[in-house]
């Protein structure tokens, strides 16, 4: 026979289950979807993985995993990647996003890139457990971690290291070599997978600097929409008293009978 405590008790690991079932109904629903970005700003052609066309972009459409952006002659583009992470891209400048990935539960994203030509500018928060770059070129698979500033990369897979407080790790995953660059440094990636580090002379950094500054501080083009077309107003005497409708004339019937 069961006891009321026992009812009781019955009851509650009911509840309890159901409580913890919603938890986790909630969790898995609101989990932010991984390898989309939220989108781009700027006048900018992209061409999806399964395209074979370039086509204009529009505010803030979502760019799956795949997708290629370029950039025209007298344009500009900045791609968004939630929370804190963008990227602008320089004129002249074609990119693929391979994929984008989301750690479970936490805010950082580790995003692929192939950059095929021209230089971008790779800037997140000052957090630098939020985001991580890696880029993907012939010679090698680099990765860029810790960064806590501002990075330029141009299409000969060097990676500049503009500003930041202490340095942007790089790692080859081909050979395993890691080096720490430093503001005002740059490093690329050989064919059997070393990493080469260099100076920058102090004009080539302040004209990098400067140039990276001036692409924060100007927003990128908007894309316009074409105006719509122009209706004719409806009056008031047209909604109390509407024009009858027109119709089409009944041929007459000759008179046989006359």
């Amino acid at each position: 026979m069961v006891t009321p405590e026992q009812k009781v008790s019955q009851t509650t690991l009911r509840l309890s289950l159901l409580a913890i079932f919603i938890m986790l109904y909630l969790v898995i629903a609101i989990k932010p979807a991984g390898g989309e970005v939220i989108g781009i700003e700027g006048k900018v052609q992209v061409r999806p993985a399964s395209g074979h066309e370039f086509h204009q972009a529009q505010l803030l459409d979502p760019i799956p995993s795949g997708t290629q952006v370029r950039t025209l002659e007298a344009g500009k583009a900045k791609i968004l990647f939630p929370p804190s992470c963008s990227i602008m891209m320089d004129q002249h400048t074609l990119l693929e996003v391979k994929n984008v990935e989301v750690k479970e539960n936490l805010p950082a994203r580790k995003i692929s890139l192939q950059v095929l030509s021209g230089k971008i500018r790779f800037i997140i928060s000052t957090d630098p457990s939020v985001c991580c770059l890696q880029l993907q070129s012939p010679t090698a698979l680099t990765e860029a971690t810790r960064v806590d500033g501002i990075l330029a990369v141009d299409g000969e897979d060097r990676i500049i290291c503009l500003q930041g407080s202490s340095g942007v790790s790089v790692k080859n995953q081909r050979s395993g070599q890691q080096l720490m660059v430093r503001p005002g440094q740059a490093v690329s990636s050989s064919t059997a997978g070393s990493l080469a580090l260099t100076q920058l002379e102090a004009r080539q950094a302040k004209q990098l600097i400067e140039e990276t500054t001036l692409a924060l501080t100007t927003p990128p083009p908007l894309v316009m929409q074409p105006p719509a077309p122009a209706q004719t107003p409806v009056t008031l005497a047209d909604q109390v008293n509407p024009p009858w409708p027109v119709f089409p004339k009944v041929p007459q019937i000759p008179n046989l009978w006359r």
